[in-house]
């Protein structure tokens, strides 16, 4: 795997250093800034800058595209997975109606750990840079495939505003669908960050909903991921009377929530 972490005064420099040891241009490199530089006060709280840069597979933009389709409209995606399940079901149901021989029992951790036993390397290496071990166990679903770090210091690798573990999402994302196309969506997960996370997305969609309802105006939300966005999108959707759209570019892409003024 061509990717490497490099340590510097400042992030160009940082980077500048990385496209040497590559021997690569930026157009060639995924570059991902993990920690500003920070001078501090009298030499106290000075902080160097960290950069993630991965060389790009030939097929990066096939990549790219299979990225931003694993982050559509949560309608789309769960009814075509649900379709692809049910009919699983079926096929595994009339097998086993010809079949007498009871099937093994395959067990998706092991797996899973094993399968992307390259990606889990990658993860512990770059969390050394920033002087957190960590433990990664990876479990496999039909409709996700999740990385889940355990971390004594889960506050250095999630970063201001999920930063950090956002990063380590894209770069996982990249690496994972470079290998396997097929592969469902990728969710990087440090202790139940996500999970807190996703409850103040629904609360902050909630109170937006309501404000909308009140007021008749439109509200634009703060930019965000793709994925945090269709968690918004989704709870948004539950309001009749409401329409979401996303606008911008990323990573500064954001959801406009306003009022619907067609008749019903």
């Amino acid at each position: 795997m061509n990717t490497i972490t490099m340590t510097a005064a400042t992030v160009e420099l940082a980077i500048e250093n990385g496209l040497k040891k590559l021997n690569a241009s930026r157009e060639d490199v995924i570059i991902v800034v993990l920690q500003e530089n920070k001078k501090g006060f009298l030499g106290f709280g000075q902080k160097e800058a960290i950069v993630s840069l991965t060389v790009k597979p030939k097929s990066f933009e096939q990549n790219e595209t299979i990225v931003e389709k694993s982050v559509k409209s949560v309608e789309k995606d769960v009814k075509l997975t649900e379709k692809v399940v049910e009919e699983k079901k079926v096929s595994t149901t009339t097998q086993k109606t010809v079949e007498a021989t009871p099937q093994p029992t395959h067990h998706h951790k092991v797996d899973a750990n094993e399968k992307y036993k390259e990606v889990v390397t990658y993860l512990v290496n770059i969390s050394k840079e920033y002087g957190a071990d960590i433990t990664v166990d990876v479990k496999e679903t039909s409709k996700k495939l999740i990385f889940q770090i355990e971390t004594a210091k889960a506050g250095l690798l999630i970063g201001k505003y999920g930063k950090i573990i956002n990063a380590l999402q894209v770069l996982t994302q990249t690496m994972v669908y470079r290998e396997d196309e097929k592969a469902p969506m990728v969710i990087v997960n440090i202790g139940d960050y996500r999970q807190k996370r996703e409850e103040k997305l629904k609360e902050m969609a909630d109170r937006t909903a309501k404000k909308v309802l009140r007021t008749r105006q439109a509200v634009y939300l703060e930019p965000l991921p793709a994925f945090e966005r269709k968690i918004v999108h989704a709870r948004i959707s539950r309001y009749d009377q409401l329409v979401t759209q996303s606008e911008g570019k990323e990573p500064h892409r954001y959801l406009k929530v306003e009022f619907n003024q067609k008749p019903f």
